[in-house]
């Protein structure tokens, strides 16, 4: 029976081959492989596990090789395997007969016998069943997020005396066996309901507009506008996640070590909301040993930036070619890590730094000067890839009224409104074969085919008037087949242009502060 562990490289990895070899000589155990500290201090955590375990740790000398030499190997995960390779290799294990020549073996000894659950199960198992392995050996409290792969096998270890019954074949769950319960995401926030937000009417609208096609999302006002209060509630709108995504977000979640103990697939779309004073490896990722940012936790949900301009311009600047690649590439020592970035970023800044400016009663104490040099810590670059820019202002608080007329206005505004959307957007793009991530032509290109005459000449106007840019022409016809989509028309019309149109024009013509005042007025 061959062994197998798992070697982590950022997303991906790499299965590692747990060979023993027993000879004569000074009793002591040797591990070679390129192992880090880690793995050469499993050399005393195997033998005293073995032992309490009331097994026999060998006299010969030990040796472990793991391979292939040539991959550095991190972690405690290899502690189970090497202590299984040990006794089958002594005898004290026997193979049964109907066992696969190949499993995986992850987990981490206690001094006691104990196995403890390790990180990245999920991603070493889907590596695995890739590579024909269908059995696997894991940490009881690891065994949900490893039966969320189907085709496997699983076999649950408490303790190392359980290994007896893993070779005995006695004991094991699979996907369909694991607990209702395993697809409980116990990472996904409290989600706010929407119908919470009084007024604000645009801002909802182009809030559910974003929720539906994934757009980008810039929300700009004066302090208690309700900026955050909408951002914080956009989960509420989000569907549950299909299953490729969700195995894509449990693997990175598993990586970070911020799965929790017995969950299995991760199903809500995550919601990560950085403080501005987090660092680069905090956001986009990186550190000592190369772990996920927030970037990538969001990955299939929503990254909020709130008070956007108060974030390093590096970090800004740095979030512009994962928003076209949806990818995240980090560099180190000649080794790169790549990790999926699929987000929909949502901003939320004031209008100034002092946040006066747009405040019926506050006085803006800001020069012209350092309100153009707040803006530009976000820059051009980053806000042209912005789809949606509301403009919010200060409500006025009208009673009771107001929690009437905000009842009836959300019961258009709800997770399976998103979903009966999104259904319909996903087949205009698959008639038209088009889909989120084809490039700025291909969309130009195809969009023409499902866009009326009269809406094509408000495009050439508005591009002509407002000077936009071929990325910003695309956006905009995007936003568009979105909210042609919601209303359940069969092409997009010059009003779903327009709409779009209104929805993107801060920002365009002039600065973002001077552009407010016209879009608040023009409501």
């Amino acid at each position: 029976m061959r062994l197998f562990a798992y070697a982590h490289e950022g997303f991906s990895g790499s299965l590692v081959t747990i060979e023993i070899d027993l000879r004569a000589g000074i009793p002591g155990t040797d591990i070679v492989g390129l192992p880090g500290a880690a793995i050469r201090e499993a050399r005393e955590r195997v033998r005293a596990s073995i032992r309490n375990a009331g097994y026999l740790y060998p006299r010969e000398r030990v040796l472990v090789n793991l391979g292939p030499a040539d991959v550095p190997k991190t972690g405690s995960s290899f502690d189970l395997g090497i202590a299984f390779s040990i006794l089958l290799s002594s005898g004290q294990l026997s193979k049964h007969r109907d066992a696969p020549d190949t499993v995986l073996v992850l987990g981490e000894l206690g001094l006691d016998g104990l196995v403890r659950p390790v990180r990245g199960v999920i991603a070493a198992v889907l590596d695995a069943k890739d590579a024909g392995i269908s059995e696997v050996v894991v940490a009881a409290r690891n065994a949900p997020e490893a039966s969320a792969v189907s085709g496997v096998r699983v076999f649950p270890v408490e303790h190392l005396c359980d290994l007896e019954r893993a070779c005995m074949r006695s004991h094991y769950s699979r996907a369909e066996d694991a607990d209702s319960d395993s697809d409980r995401d116990l990472h996904s926030q409290h989600t706010y309901p929407f119908r919470d937000v009084i007024g604000q009417q645009r801002a909802k609208r182009a809030a559910f507009i974003a929720a539906v096609g994934g757009h980008h999302l810039l929300l700009a006002g004066p302090p208690g506008s309700g900026k955050t209060m909408i951002a914080r509630r956009l989960p509420a709108l989000m569907p549950e996640l299909d299953d490729e995504t969700a195995s894509e977000v449990t693997r990175i979640y598993s990586l970070s070590g911020r799965l929790a103990d017995y969950e299995g697939l991760m199903r809500r779309a995550p919601f990560r909301s950085p403080h501005h004073t987090a660092g680069p490896a905090g956001i986009i990722g990186g550190g000592r040993s190369v772990s996920p940012g927030d970037i990538s936790l969001a990955h299939g949900g929503i990254l909020f930036l709130d008070e956007a301009p108060e974030f390093r311009p590096g970090i800004l600047q740095a979030l512009r070619e994962p928003l076209e690649d949806r990818l995240i590439r980090i560099a180190r020592a000649g080794r790169q890590y790549v990790f999926p970035a699929k987000i929909q970023l949502v901003l939320a800044a004031n209008l100034c730094p002092c946040g006066a400016l747009g405040k019926g009663s506050g006085y803006c104490t800001c020069s012209i000067q350092e309100i153009s040099r707040y803006w530009k810590r976000i820059g051009g670059a980053l806000l042209d890839r912005i789809d949606l820019r509301v403009p919010l202002a200060s409500s006025e608080w009208q009673g009771e009224d107001s929690f009437e007329h905000t009842a009836s206005d959300h019961e258009e505004y709800t997770a399976h409104g998103v979903q009966l959307a999104q259904q319909r957007l996903a087949s205009i793009r698959s008639e038209f074969a088009m889909n989120s991530e084809s490039d700025t032509d291909s969309w130009m290109t195809r969009m023409s085919r499902t866009v009326s005459r009269d809406a094509q000449q408000c495009l050439m106007d508005a591009r002509a008037h407002m000077h936009l840019s071929h990325r910003a022409c695309s956006s905009i016809l995007r936003v568009a087949l979105t909210i042609a989509a919601i209303e359940d028309a069969e092409s997009v019309e010059s009003e779903h242009l327009l709409e779009a149109v209104q929805h993107r024009r801060m920002g365009e013509a002039e600065s973002i502060w001077q552009d407010w005042v016209r879009c608040v007025e023009s409501v």
